[in-house]
């Protein structure tokens, strides 16, 4: 089968997508169930090779030929979220929602309705709250489109709530993050998924899949139409969320750093943490990924894999430019990972309608998420789920690195 061909059948499938998402079963046609296979890895020790630019993630384990097709894209899918488990996000858990309790229930006056809920886990000792905050035109008679994001206040109100759901467009919610994993190493209670069940990116990411295994239950949720957002940390576990969950239609990190959009590679950019994440923060991480400290090039993946398992879904990645620790966050190195996306998200479809789903946007100022970033957001998530004009053109231009992101790559779609 030629590759015009191949990508007659990916048309075919991404036509069962509804106009503005992705339905459950166009899901199904887009990652079709693979036969489950164990792969292993080598350590730090046991890799001779250097790969000094971004690793393929279309070269088949063990093999010198790349995946023909996408059933076999498919099958390198799993391949990659073993990969991705081993170096860099350390185990995935497989909890269940145990059963759901009301923390607390709150009138938001003319715009919303809110409801903390705690979703006790596993055995039903632990738990993390959730905030759901619905219009208060709701009548039972609509499925809402929703954004998510990581928040650990749960009086925190983010800046687009009220016009939202004053619009009566979509439901708000809020995961409480730091319920499920702390921010740094030495605050674990007994009420975490320890860091022998979950490192902290996989933990606040398996929470986003546990909380939509709820919000599947509520009659008001439409769950074709999830968009996740989250800033710096959270952002990496937005990413990690996508990559392993295809409820998720929408993903909208922002700067997210190492472990997230950007390399562990550091391409040469001064103050960019790159790899240094691995010893910085290694409750977040794999413990096999610190070793590579030592030699950040003989690490066989890089975070342009995470982002491959997100396409075709859109992707919005929202970055600061100059501000204060913004070069930290690696700027240059999230351009080379979302220039290589663009050839995952080519296996799709037409190349020039197919990477419009992969988009980036950077700003002045400081490593935040600020009402700016917000705001785009919005007419992001507006335009896929209520099909408003959005110019995804100015969201393509690669201003930075404009010519560095490219030179990262030496691999392209294969077929």
């Amino acid at each position: 089968m030629n590759s015009k061909m191949r990508k007659a059948g990916a048309l075919l499938a991404l036509s069962l997508l509804l106009p503005l998402s992705i339905s459950s079963r166009a899901q199904a046609a887009l990652y079709p169930p693979v036969a489950p296979a164990a792969y292993t890895f080598k350590t730090y020790s046991q890799i001779k090779t250097c790969s000094f630019l971004l690793p393929d993630p279309f070269r088949l384990p063990g093999s010198c030929r790349r995946v023909r097709t996408l059933e076999e894209w498919s099958r390198q899918r799993d391949y990659i979220k073993q990969a991705l488990c081993f170096y860099v996000y350390g185990s995935r858990p497989a909890f269940t929602v145990h059963h759901v309790q009301v923390d607390s229930q709150t009138d938001e006056g003319t715009y919303g309705k809110t409801t903390v809920y705690k979703l006790f886990y596993g055995d039903g000792s632990r738990y993390f709250r959730v905030r759901v905050t619905k219009p208060a035109a709701d009548t039972g008679e609509k499925k809402y489109p929703v954004i998510m994001r990581y928040e650990d206040n749960m009086d925190y109100r983010f800046p687009i709530e009220k016009d939202l759901l004053t619009q009566d467009q979509y439901v708000i919610v809020a995961i409480n993050h730091t319920d499920a994993s702390p921010n740094n190493q030495n605050e674990y209670n007994a009420n975490h998924m320890q860091e022998s069940e979950a490192k902290a990116i996989m933990a606040w990411a398996y929470e986003a899949t546990l909380t939509m295994d709820y919000l599947s239950t509520l009659p008001f949720i439409d769950m074709d139409k999830i968009a996740l957002t989250g800033h710096s940390r959270t952002a990496k576990a937005v990413i990690c969320a996508a990559a392993f969950d295809e409820r998720i239609a929408l993903a909208i990190p922002n700067s997210s750093g190492a472990g997230g959009a950007s390399s562990f590679r550091n391409f040469g950019q001064k103050g960019a943490q790159a790899i240094g994440l691995s010893t910085d923060q290694p409750s977040w991480v794999s413990d096999n990924l610190a070793a590579f400290k030592a030699g950040v090039y003989k690490l066989p993946l890089d975070m342009n894999w995470a982002i491959s398992l997100i396409a075709p879904r859109p992707v919005l990645f929202t970055e600061s430019r100059d501000g204060a620790e913004s070069a930290w966050a690696g700027l240059r190195g999230t351009y080379a990972c979302w220039s290589a996306a663009d050839e995952a998200y080519k296996l799709y479809g037409k190349d020039s309608e197919m990477v419009t789903r992969n988009l980036i946007h950077t700003r002045a100022g400081n490593h935040d998420q600020l009402d700016s970033d917000y705001a785009l957001l919005v007419d992001f998530c507006s335009h896929y789920f209520y099909g408003t004009p959005l110019d995804t053109a100015a969201l393509r231009q690669n201003t930075e690195f404009r010519f560095a992101a490219w030179a990262h790559l030496f691999w392209r779609a294969p077929f």
